[in-house]
């Protein structure tokens, strides 16, 4: 114990006596560190963290899927059938909405979902204050209960515990609050309300068997496997193909463990961001390494003293190890300062993207893997030392040892340059890809647009004329306002996160056939197309002569028209839509124009065919309205209030953005991995160019006396200029291969992040090794234009 704690002083010293070596160590770790600290406390809250329900890994998502193997929302009845198979101690269903919470202060807008009256104990949850539902409240007329959402509780009533047991006014209607759900529970994501989903008449009855919107969950029995209750849903699902053939004739069944469903979305580029932090860790490690590694040359007589007087080859290797420890373990510490100042900005600026991150924070796992990433460099970067001196004792040539190590520290570099060209390759080729998705047009034009949603309470507004009346007015209202240019209201606004409305129907004429079409369903009112500057290929808009008592009409995009009548004219042709989003008889729709396409989903995803129908014809009580102004929108928001206010004072204002906002929203997650995969990139740059200058400044100063003999001889400055090029270049040169032929075999874990671009993008590859030679041409330079002013006599006599 007594030696090593001689040794702990000995290597404290030793940091000491140098200074600007333990500086730069320091601080070049603490980089790799602090960045690896704050991406795994993204990673673990996003994909490691339990989900904070009651044994977690049996819970999953059930799902009706199509041929094609996509994902479908169940029906009622297939949901009962499929819970009976035999495989689920529990299942319960869900359909999300919004209320309309008034009374006390300002009217809000809530996200609400009805859910199965067992719920919350699926997923083994208890209320934090009050009880959840039970199944008496799971009947018809049972009354109006709900639980609160903690969040919701806090806000609107300052967390009194009153609350349970008193009644709060939704939509208009008297509700009874029964519960309040735990700080940490928020499923579905944004929900704050929850009251029972009772299914009606209606819903069980036979012929709605295709009508799939219920989003589903259930906790698998014990004892069955993920892999034997996949097999089992399947087989209900064939036998459901059987016994209801019109239906479910192409109608299969899957689950999926619930976090994976969860996170499916984000883990390609989580996973790919912790990848990046990894090379710049590495990184450092070979930076720093390089330093100790100059430092160990100055201490070869030191070693070979030490070896002659009797210390063994784990003495020397103890010592090497407790000094990098020591050095590592300052970096660490450093480091989590940094990762503290990056996960906060992790959380301010990531949230936009990933909500998930909304709540980040450095907790005591972090600081564990920390450290336990600190002492890995440590033990790392010590061993290499003395595994290179391995065959060191007192006769050692010193020759020998300097050519042993300037090889190493070479090595070293190379492979600085390989990852340097992995993580640059990787962000070339986001960013090529996000300049891909920024060049898409839309369908739309975004610019001084504010959208808003007004959704009616159905107790205050049940007649369907109400609805149309109430958003004509209001328009109306808004259109009149100075400043505005017009205003519209639309149920399935562009890139709406989440919203997914679509309907199959009939082209009138044609045969039918077994695999209907099918196409986004779009609602608006007149002057949509002019609030949007959605272009009208053929034909005309809907105007307010367009009503229940003129002939039904709708207006098909562009990828309808050349999907379902190509090469012909689609203009007063007829269809029958099947689906209606309120009870209506079907009537054959005349087809009046024709728009652009619109990218709804997304910019990646092509745009799919779409119907517009007018809001006369199909009234619907939650809308976005759209405004067009000629200056700033956010100036609006108090006249839009007031206007509201004086139509209906219990109407709250909801989900208020503009347009640009919503479509940077849709490029926030591929922005977010870019930049970040972008900045590890210049770091790693930085430390490669820093790393390759180490070792070229070094081997300057090893042949000075070489120098000199060259430059006594007739060697012009020149020639120096060009020994030392020559040797950076080759390191260049050979880590830029080498990272070449890794990079193809990492790139396919970029392929779910890019569109549009090659993951071996030959282009991408030649901007990355000139960006690279040019570094490492600038990094070669400086000691190449010091060796070339040394004085050959001073140099020769000094040596």
């Amino acid at each position: 114990m007594s030696s090593l704690l001689q040794d702990l002083r000995y290597a404290i010293r030793l940091l000491i006596r140098n200074p600007l070596f333990t500086i730069v160590s320091v601080l070049t770790l603490a980089l790799g560190i602090g960045a690896n600290s704050a991406i795994f406390s993204a990673v673990y809250e996003v994909l490691f963290k339990p989900l904070p329900y009651k044994n977690p890994d049996s819970l999953v998502v059930l799902f009706n899927t199509r041929e094609d193997g996509s994902l479908m929302t169940m029906s009622p009845l297939d949901f009962q059938d499929i819970s009976s198979s035999g495989v689920f101690e529990q299942t319960a269903a869900m359909d999300t909405f919004t209320l309309d919470l008034t009374g006390k202060g300002e009217p809000e807008r809530i996200s609400a979902a009805a859910v199965s009256w067992n719920f919350f104990r699926v997923l083994g949850v208890q209320t934090t204050v009050g009880r959840s539902f039970n199944k008496d409240e799971g009947a018809l007329n049972a009354g109006d209960v709900v639980v609160l959402g903690y969040g919701l509780w806090q806000r609107r009533f300052a967390g009194d515990p009153a609350v349970a047991g008193s009644t709060v006014l939704l939509d208009g209607k008297k509700r009874q609050v029964i519960g309040i759900a735990p700080r940490e529970f928020t499923y579905p994501a944004g929900v704050e309300i929850w009251k029972p989903l009772v299914f009606s008449a209606d819903e069980l009855d036979p012929s709605q068997r295709g009508a799939r919107w219920l989003r589903t969950i259930g906790r698998v029995s014990p004892g069955i496997s993920m892999d034997q209750a996949l097999e089992r849903v399947s087989v209900r699902a064939k036998e459901l193909q059987r016994l209801y053939p019109e239906p479910n004739s192409k109608v299969g069944a899957t689950l999926q463990p619930l976090h994976s469903f969860l996170v499916r979305k984000t883990r390609p580029a989580l996973l790919v961001l912790w990848g990046a932090v990894g090379f710049v860790l590495l990184i450092s490690c070979v930076n720093v390494t390089n330093l100790v590694l100059s430092q160990a040359a100055g201490r070869s007589n030191e070693i070979a003293i030490r070896s002659a007087l009797g210390a063994g080859r784990l003495r020397l290797m103890r010592q090497f190890l407790i000094e990098s420890i020591v050095l590592a373990s300052l970096a660490g510490a450093a480091g989590l300062l940094i990762g503290m100042w990056a996960t906060d900005l992790l959380s301010r600026f990531g949230s936009v993207a990933i909500p998930s991150l909304a709540d980040l924070h450095l907790n005591l796992r972090i600081v564990a893997y920390s450290a336990l990433i600190s002492i890995g460099c440590g033990v790392v970067i010590g061993s290499i030392p003395v595994w290179q001196d391995r065959s060191i004792n007192v006769t050692t040539r010193a020759g020998m040892r300097i050519t042993s190590r300037n090889r190493l520290r070479k090595a070293l570099a190379v492979m600085e340059i390989a990852l340097a060209i992995i993580l640059l390759t990787g962000a070339v080729l986001l960013i090529k890809s996000f300049s891909r998705l920024m060049q898409i047009d839309p369908g739309f034009r975004s610019g001084g647009v504010l959208a808003f949603e007004v959704s009616l309470p159905d107790a205050r507004y049940s007649e369907l004329h109400q609805s149309s009346s109430f958003f004509a007015e209001l328009n109306n209202r808004l259109r009149i306002v100075p400043g505005v240019k017009t205003s519209a209201a639309v149920f399935g606004l562009p890139l709406s996160r989440g919203f997914a409305a679509a309907t199959s129907f009939n082209v009138i004429g044609k045969p039918e056939t077994d695999n209907e079409p099918v196409a986004g369903l779009r609602v608006i009112t007149p002057h949509y197309l002019e609030a949007m500057r959605i272009p009208l290929k053929a034909g005309r808009s809907f105007n307010e002569r367009d009503t229940n008592e003129s002939g039904d009409v709708v207006i098909v995009s562009e990828a309808a028209a050349k999907t379902y009548w190509p090469g012909e004219n689609a203009i007063g042709r007829q269809l029958r839509i099947h689906v209606g989003l309120v009870e209506r008889v079907s009537k054959p729709r005349t087809i009046v124009g024709i728009v652009k396409d619109v990218r709804f989903e997304g910019f990646e995803i092509p745009p799919q065919p779409d119907l517009y129908i007018p809001h006369t014809q199909q009234p619907l009580n939650s809308m976005m309205v759209v405004v067009r102004t000629s200056g700033n929108t956010e100036s609006l928001y108090p006249i839009i209030r007031q206007e509201l206010r004086k139509m209906d004072s219990d109407l709250p204002l909801s989900n208020v953005k503009s347009m640009e906002d919503i479509v940077s929203g849709a490029l926030s997650q591929r922005k977010f991995t870019m930049l970040l995969l972008s900045s590890f990139a210049v770091l790693g740059l930085f430390l490669a160019g820093l790393g390759t200058y180490g070792v070229l400044s070094f081997r300057v100063v090893q042949q000075k006396e070489e120098i000199g003999i060259r430059m006594a001889l007739g060697a012009q400055k020149g020639d120096v200029v060009k020994l030392v090029l020559k040797e950076g270049a080759t390191i260049a040169a050979t880590g830029s291969i080498l990272g070449i032929v890794a990079f193809f075999a990492v790139a396919r874990f970029l392929r779910s992040l890019l569109y549009e671009v090659s993951s071996v993008d030959p282009y991408a590859l030649l901007t990355v090794v000139t960006l690279l030679s040019a570094v490492a041409l600038l990094a070669c330079y400086l000691p190449a234009y010091r060796a070339s002013k040394l004085d050959p006599l001073s140099t020769i006599r000094y040596e």
